[in-house]
C-alpha cells in the first residue's frame, strides 16, 4: 500500500481442467465481430490469466499473435493487440503498451465492429492517462461505459467501470473510487469472470484503507488469500499474504500480526512473483525502521536494492532483444522492397522499349502514364514523412516521459541517502559527528526537493523559488523544531524563475544561512525575526538578502575570514554563481547579501 504495492497481483495459472473448471462460467457477449466463440473464450481466459500469472499470459498472448499473423480480419488484430496493450498496462510498460495501441489502431477501417471500437478507445483513454491528461481519461472512459451499457457488452462494461474506480483512487476520490469498484465486481460475478472479481476486490481493500474502513479493508484481503488458496493460485496467494502484512504494518498498533503474514509470505517467497518479493522486502525495511532495528532495516533495504536492479536489466535485455529483432524484420523488409523495385525496372524498360517500337502516340500516352506513377509515388513518400514525423513527435513524448522518470529517481536515490544518513546517525556517540551528518542530510534533502518539484511540474529545467523556497525553510523548520518554533519567518521572491543549475547552489546557500540563523541567532531569545528575500537587480543580476534580529556575531568575528565548513561552502558556491558576498552584524542582528548571476545551462 504505502509503496503500491497493491498494484501487482500475478499469480500461478492452471489450465482449463475438465469439468468444473473457474473459467467454464464465462459468458458469451452477442458482438457481431465476426470472431469465433471458441476464439473469444480463449481470449477471455487471457484477460483473467494476466492478473494471475503475467509472465505466462505473456507467453500465450505472443503465441496467439503468431497464429493469427497474416489474417486480414481487422476485429481479430484489434482484439489480441488490446489484449497485449492491457499485459503490459499491469506491468505498467507503458512504452509497450503504447505500441501495441497504436498498431491496433492500424487495422481499424470500415468493417471495425461497434464492441472492437469501443476497445480501442478504452485503452485510449488510459493512453491519455499515462500522457498526463487526466480530464479527458475521465470523459473517455464514462463515454465508453456509457456505449458499453446501452449495447449489452457486459465485460466492457464492468472494465471500464473498473477504469474509472482507479481514476478516482488516483485522485483521492475514495467514495466515486467505490462505487465504480462496486458496479465492475457485481459485473464481473453475475458474468462469470471470477479471476476478475478477485482483482476488483484487491482495489476495493484498497480502497477501503484509504477511507479509513480498516475492518472492511481487511476482510477483502482476507477474501482474496481464501480464493487464492481455494483455487491453489500460489502467486495470487502470495501477494495476498504480503497485502495483509502490510495493512496490519500500517492498520494496527499490534505489529505480531504483520510480523506473521511476513514471515508466511517469505515462506511462499519461491513461488511468489519477482515484484512482491521487491515490495516485501520494501516493507521490511519499515518494519525494522519502526522497531529499532536498525540492522535488518539496512539488511532489507539492500534486498530490495538487488532485486529492482534485476527486474530493471530483465527489462532492457527484453528491450534490446525486440531492438534486434525489429531491425532484422526492417533489414528483410528492404531487401524484399529493393528487389520488387528492381523488377519494375526491368517492367518498365520493356514495355517502354515496346511501346517506342509501335507508335509516337502511345510513347507519349506512357509518358502521361508515368508521371501520374511518379505522382503516385511522391504521394506515398509524403504519407511516409508524416508518419515518421509522428514517430519522432511520440518519441519526443516518451523522452519528456524518461526525463521526468529521471528527476523522480534521483530524488528517489537522495532520499535512500538521506534515510541511510538518519539511520547512522543512531550508531554514534559522538555528537559533534552526529550532527555533521545531520547537516550533511540537510543539504542532500535540500537537492533532492530541487528534483521533486522538477519531477512534479511539467518544466524540466526551471524552479519557481516562491514555493520551493517556502518547502526549503519548512523542511529546515522540521529538523530544528524548538528553535523554529519561535521564529517568525518572512519569505519573498518577486515571482522569480531559475534555472536549475542556479537553484542547486542557491538553494545550498540558503539552507546553510538558514541552518546557522536557527542554531545560533536567537540564543537567550523568547521570539525573533528571520527575513529572506530575492530580488532583481542591474545588468542580470540577483540579489539575495537574509536577515535576522538576532544576537549578532561575536565582536571582531569576520564572517568571510572564517575557516567553518559552513562558511566555506557559502563562499565557494557564491563564487560558482559569479557572486560576491557583503555582511553586517551588530546587536540588531545580521544581514548577509549575496549579489549573483543566473548559470547558464
Amino acid at each position: 500500500m504505502k509503496h503500491n504495492v497493491l498494484s501487482r497481483f500475478y499469480l500461478l495459472f492452471l489450465l482449463l481442467l475438465a469439468g468444473g473448471n473457474l473459467f467454464a462460467q464465462i459468458r458469451y457477449e452477442e458482438r457481431n465481430d465476426g470472431i469465433s466463440k471458441t476464439r473469444q473464450l480463449q481470449i477471455s481466459r487471457l484477460h483473467e490469466l494476466i492478473v494471475i500469472d503475467v509472465d505466462s499470459a505473456e507467453q500465450k498472448i505472443w503465441k496467439l499473435k503468431k497464429e493469427i499473423e497474416g489474417n486480414s480480419s481487422s476485429n481479430i488484430n484489434i482484439e489480441v493487440l488490446n489484449l497485449e496493450a492491457e499485459l503490459y498496462r499491469s506491468t505498467g510498460d507503458y512504452v509497450h503498451m503504447k505500441l501495441a495501441y497504436y498498431q491496433a489502431l492500424s487495422f481499424k477501417n470500415e468493417e471495425t465492429s461497434e464492441y472492437q471500437k469501443l476497445l480501442l478507445e478504452h485503452i485510449g483513454a488510459i493512453n491519455e492517462g499515462v500522457k498526463g491528461n487526466a480530464e479527458k481519461q475521465k470523459r473517455m472512459i464514462i463515454r465508453v461505459m456509457e456505449k458499453a451499457r446501452k449495447k449489452n457488452f457486459k465485460f466492457l462494461e464492468a472494465k471500464t467501470n473498473y477504469s474509472l474506480g482507479k481514476y478516482y483512487i488516483n485522485v483521492a476520490d475514495y467514495k466515486k473510487a467505490m462505487a465504480h469498484l462496486e458496479k465492475a465486481g457485481k459485473i464481473f460475478r453475475e458474468e462469470g469472470y471470477n479471476v476478475k472479481y478477485f482483482e476488483t476486490n484487491i482495489s476495493r481493500g484498497i480502497t477501503s484503507y484509504w477511507m479509513e474502513e480498516y475492518e472492511k479493508s481487511l476482510r477483502y484481503f482476507h477474501q482474496t488469500r481464501e480464493f487464492a488458496e481455494k483455487n491453489n493460485y500460489t502467486k495470487c496467494y502470495a501477494h495476498s499474504l504480503l497485502n495483509l502484512a502490510e495493512a496490519h504494518l500500517f492498520i494496527e498498533d499490534n505489529q505480531d500480526s504483520a510480523k506473521y503474514y511476513f514471515n508466511t509470505f517469505l515462506s511462499y517467497k519461491d513461488k511468489a512473483d519477482v515484484r512482491d518479493i521487491f515490495n516485501c522486502y520494501w516493507s521490511l525495511e519499515e518494519f525494522y525502521i519502526q522497531h529499532n532495528n536498525n540492522d535488518s532495516a539496512y539488511h532489507y533495504l539492500k534486498l530490495a536494492y538487488e532485486i529492482d536492479t534485476e527486474i530493471k536489466e530483465a527489462r532492457r535485455s527484453k528491450i534490446n532483444a525486440e531492438i534486434d529483432m525489429l531491425y532484422r524484420k526492417l533489414e528483410d523488409q528492404r531487401k524484399l522492397q529493393d528487389e520488387g523495385k528492381y523488377q519494375e525496372l526491368l517492367k518498365i524498360i520493356f514495355a517502354f522499349c515496346g511501346v517506342f517500337l509501335i507508335l509516337v502516340i502511345l510513347v507519349f500516352w506512357f509518358l502521361l502514364n508515368e508521371k501520374g506513377r511518379l505522382n503516385k509515388t511522391l504521394s506515398e513518400q509524403n504519407d511516409e514523412i508524416s508518419l515518421k514525423n509522428k514517430i519522432i513527435d511520440e518519441a519526443l513524448k516518451e523522452k519528456e516521459l524518461l526525463l521526468k522518470e529521471i528527476h523522480h529517481r534521483v530524488k528517489n536515490n537522495l532520499q535512500i541517502i538521506s534515510s541511510l544518513l538518519s539511520l547512522q546517525t543512531k550508531n554514534i556517540d559522538d555528537e559533534k559527528a552526529k550532527i555533521a551528518i545531520l547537516e550533511g542530510k540537510e543539504r542532500i534533502q535540500a537537492i533532492a526537493l530541487i528534483h521533486q518539484k522538477l519531477y512534479l511540474d511539467n518544466s524540466f529545467a526551471t524552479i519557481e523559488m516562491d514555493e520551493y523556497l517556502g518547502d526549503l525553510i519548512k523542511q529546515l523548520g522540521n529538523s530544528y523544531n524548538e528553535e523554529s518554533e519561535k521564529i517568525r519567518i518572512s519569505l519573498k521572491t518577486n515571482g522569480i524563475v531559475l534555472n536549475i543549475d542556479t537553484v542547486v547552489p542557491l538553494g545550498l546557500i540558503i539552507c546553510e544561512l538558514a541552518t546557522n540563523a536557527f542554531k545560533y541567532a536567537f540564543d537567550n531569545k523568547s521570539e525573533g525575526r528571520l527575513k529572506i528575500e530575492i530580488n532583481h537587480a542591474e545588468n542580470g543580476y540577483y540579489v539575495l538578502n537574509v536577515k535576522d534580529n538576532g544576537i549578532g556575531m561575536k565582536e571582531n568575528f569576520n564572517f568571510l575570514e572564517s575557516k567553518t565548513l559552513g562558511v566555506e561552502i557559502v563562499t565557494a558556491l557564491t563564487e560558482q554563481l559569479d557572486g560576491e558576498i557583503t555582511y553586517k552584524s551588530d546587536d540588531n542582528g545580521t544581514a548577509i547579501k549575496i549579489k549573483f548571476k543566473e548559470t547558464k545551462n
